[in-house]
């Protein structure tokens, strides 16, 4: 099934327009992203600015290099850390060129399909890994989950702190549209998911793209 391989680093920066709104009696960020995309996130929490994004792609594109794995080009149109610091949860957005299957394809993936997208997976972190990445703990079996109506590939692991101390729980959303990839990467500290959770819960909830034409 190596139509479902999309890489899993993507890299990039843009800035983005955003505006306030209320939900739950607390304050919510709503961002509108390029290509009809919105998301909400806590408005106290930090956008990383567009230098910072420019650090992570350099040090991203450095790991990859020297681990033989591929990158797609893709523009990080959103990255938010939660508050205060040290970050316990954080959020990024981004965009790449359309992928090699199809919402539909997915719908039809079949769980041999799902196993092997679970081992290109880990073997690209494993490589990673060995030159500065994060330390995967164990990863999951990618589901096929819905994101704005939209058949998408979830797949969800732990890793090491970059400290060394704890774990965080990831999840990495891909929703594939005609001309497309948006990326939806949520991840949190374990130590601290009863505070985490239910706040992405609702930052997963709130994305739309309503540019998305799908095949």
């Amino acid at each position: 099934m190596s139509k479902l391989i999309p890489i899993v680093i993507t890299i990039g920066a843009v800035l983005s327009s955003c505006f306030v709104c209320q939900a739950f009696g607390t304050e919510f960020l709503t961002h509108e992203l390029p290509e009809g995309i919105a998301i909400q996130v806590p408005a106290h929490w930090r956008v990383l600015s567009k230098d910072m994004r420019k650090n992570i792609r350099a040090a991203t594109e450095a790991m990859a290099e020297q681990s033989d794995v591929s990158l797609r080009k893709a523009t990080n149109v959103l990255h938010v850390n939660a508050t205060p610091d040290p970050t316990g949860a954080t959020v990024r957005v981004t965009i790449g060129p359309p992928p090699p299957f199809s919402a539909a394809e997915l719908k039809d993936a079949n769980q041999s399909d799902l196993i092997e997208l679970k081992s290109i997976y880990e073997n690209q972190m494993l490589a990673i890994q060995k030159n500065g990445g994060p330390e995967l703990i164990e990863s999951y079996l990618p589901r096929i989950e819905s994101i704005s109506g939209i058949s998408s590939i979830a797949w969800s692991y732990r890793r090491k702190s970059a400290t060394g101390h704890g774990a965080w729980y990831v999840t990495q959303y891909k929703v594939p549209c005609t001309s497309i990839l948006v990326e939806l990467t949520i991840s949190y500290r374990e130590s601290d998911s009863a505070l985490w959770k239910p706040i992405l819960r609702k930052v997963r909830e709130s994305v739309r793209i309503q540019d998305c034409s799908v095949s």
